[in-house]
């Protein structure tokens, strides 16, 4: 903040002007947080299918109904529920990570998108794919910097900007993901690090 003072008449008047903040300053003044969750693939070497169902990123964004920025992502994944049996050279295809404000779960693990089912694991009986849950939808994220670590791969995405925003009674964000290639997972598990900076 800066002072402005104002002379006028012999009279002097002195305001305090709020500072505009740079865009950089403004973000080195934000909250910025990782958040993980763990999810079950799917066991079906198809691309195109839900590769993993709506998960819970819980309290991504600051208040209910509040607005965050998805930074960055990373993920670790395999194709066998035993990591140590797994190979990670099978587990390097993209994938894309859709993400909503709606808890909605979109169908079943390894089911092909759209699907129709009602409820699909949710409450209400939803239409899973109707327009009001997908109207939800915040951003689709594609990964394929996916690296082969042996029995693992390890992937990542930076820089991604995406802007996520809570329902108006909620804090929380959901991921659910979409194969992109004929990768077939077994269904073991899917490890997710999200960097979220918080408004």
């Amino acid at each position: 903040m800066s002072d402005l003072t104002i002379k006028h008449a012999g009279s002097t008047v002195t305001q305090t002007r709020q500072e505009v903040l740079s865009n950089n300053k403004k973000l080195s003044q934000m909250n910025i947080d990782s958040f993980d969750i763990t999810a079950t693939l799917t066991s079906h070497g198809t691309s195109g299918d839900v590769m993993f169902v709506t998960t819970k990123i819980e309290n991504a964004v600051a208040t209910k109904g509040g607005s965050a920025i998805l930074q960055s992502l990373s993920a670790v994944l395999t194709t066998n529920s035993t990591d140590a049996s797994g190979t990670g050279s099978s587990a390097t295809g993209p994938f894309k990570l859709v993400f909503t404000s709606n808890s909605q779960v979109l169908g079943t693990v390894s089911d092909s998108l759209g699907n129709r089912v009602v409820d699909g694991g949710g409450t209400g009986g939803i239409d899973n794919w109707s327009r009001a849950v997908l109207d939800d939808t915040l951003a689709i994220v594609s990964v394929s910097n996916i690296v082969d670590m042996g029995e693992l791969a390890v992937a990542s995405k930076t820089n991604i900007g995406a802007v996520l925003t809570a329902a108006s009674d909620s804090r929380d964000i959901y991921v659910w993901g979409i194969t992109d290639s004929t990768n077939d997972y077994n269904g073991a598990t899917i490890s997710l690090k999200f960097g979220i900076v918080q408004d």
